[in-house]
């Protein structure tokens, strides 16, 4: 389940580490970025749509890699300047040779190849799910936007109705919810309370 949007400027890693400390329901969670950059490798180029995440972004938007490595928590807290490919992108910038290992650019910023993902085709909207690269988020956020926030979170949950409840409550339209709380998942809580002004998210099993 997905919150925010890339005019939200309110979501930071804080909140992040709240709803993973505290919602006993949600299993996988990771900070959203998203951007679009130009990718370079030699003489070919691509425009290229660039998610940042962690290393759960895979798992909870339902990519799986085909040959390489997912990204890790090191690459998180380390800025990495790794990417993972998506097969379209993958084909256009390396149609003869293997990108694993390969330096390329992501605008100007020099990116090493881990991964390649599964390819996944077009969605019902007919838009290709592979034209994509995946980037630590810490990566998108500092190197290549020099921002302090968050475009979004997404959370994946044993029950949905808590994690929709739970990432809705971290976004602006529940800026209006103060000290109250909805009940969910047959009569488990989530609130949102206030401390120091900075709204943060209390899930309660």
């Amino acid at each position: 389940m997905n919150t925010g949007s890339d005019n939200t400027q309110s979501l930071t890693e804080r909140d992040v580490e709240a709803i993973a400390r505290s919602a006993k329901n949600i299993s996988m969670i990771t900070p959203v970025l998203n951007t679009n950059a130009q990718l370079v490798y030699g003489n070919l180029n691509w425009p290229g749509r660039v998610r940042g995440g962690n290393e759960q972004w895979l798992e909870i938007n339902k990519f799986g890699i085909d040959r390489g490595m997912n990204i890790t928590a090191e690459d998180v807290r380390s800025l990495g300047k790794v990417a993972l490919l998506g097969k379209t992108v993958a084909d256009n910038l390396f149609p003869d040779e293997d990108p694993i290992g390969k330096v390329m650019r992501v605008g100007p910023i020099p990116v090493r190849v881990v991964g390649v993902l599964k390819s996944k085709g077009a969605n019902q909207m007919g838009d290709d799910q592979d034209d994509l690269i995946v980037m630590p988020w810490s990566s998108v956020q500092k190197r290549m936007l020099a921002i302090d926030f968050l475009h979004g979170i997404t959370a994946s949950a044993r029950s949905e109705e808590v994690a929709n409840a739970v990432v809705w409550l971290c976004s602006d339209n529940a800026s209006f919810i103060t000290g109250q709380s909805l009940v969910i998942d047959g009569g488990r809580i989530a609130g949102r309370r206030t401390r120091g002004g900075k709204a943060f998210h209390i899930p309660r099993g």
